[in-house]
C-alpha cells in the first residue's frame, strides 16, 4: 500500500507545479493588471466640471472629419491614427484627458502613451455618446 501512496502524492506534487506556472500569455496579462496603473474612467459630470475649471485638457482622438462634425466644447483632436504619445501638447499642468466616440479608441491611445511612459491614464467613459446621454452640449458643424 505505500508505494501507491508515494506515487499518488508525486503525481499531486507534479500537478501541482504544473498548474503554479501559468503559460506566458497569463502570466503577462497578470503582470499587466497588477504592475500598469488602471485606466481612469471619468463620467461626462465629471470631465464638464473638469473643464469648466480648466483643470484638464481634453484630447478627442477621433479622426479629423468625425471631429469636424462634432465635438465637445474645448477639445483638441489628435486623432488616433496618427497619435504619437510623444507630440502631445503640453498640458501646462493639467491632467490630459483623452476622449473618442464610445471609449475604445482612448483607451487604445491610452495604451500607447502608457507604452512610450507618458503618464496619460485618464479617459471619458463612454465617450462623445456618453457625454451626450448626459445631455452635455456640443459643438457641431
Amino acid at each position: 500500500g505505500l508505494q501507491g501512496g508515494k506515487a499518488r502524492a508525486l503525481v499531486e506534487t507534479l500537478s501541482r507545479l504544473c498548474c503554479a506556472v501559468p503559460d506566458r500569455a497569463s502570466a503577462e496579462g497578470a503582470r499587466r493588471m497588477s504592475g500598469a496603473p488602471k485606466t481612469k474612467d471619468l463620467t461626462p459630470q465629471q470631465v464638464k466640471a473638469a473643464l469648466d475649471a480648466s483643470q484638464i485638457l481634453l484630447i478627442d482622438v477621433r479622426e479629423p472629419d468625425e471631429f469636424a462634425a462634432e465635438k465637445i466644447s474645448g477639445a483638441l483632436n489628435v486623432p488616433l491614427s496618427t497619435f504619437n504619445p510623444a507630440s502631445l501638447p503640453d498640458a501646462a499642468g493639467k491632467t490630459v484627458v483623452l476622449q473618442c466616440a464610445g471609449g475604445k479608441r482612448s483607451a487604445m491611445a491610452i495604451d500607447k502613451c502608457r507604452k512610450a511612459n507618458q503618464a496619460i491614464e485618464t479617459h471619458l467613459a463612454g465617450g462623445l455618446a456618453a457625454w451626450k446621454a448626459a445631455g452635455l452640449p456640443t459643438v457641431t458643424g
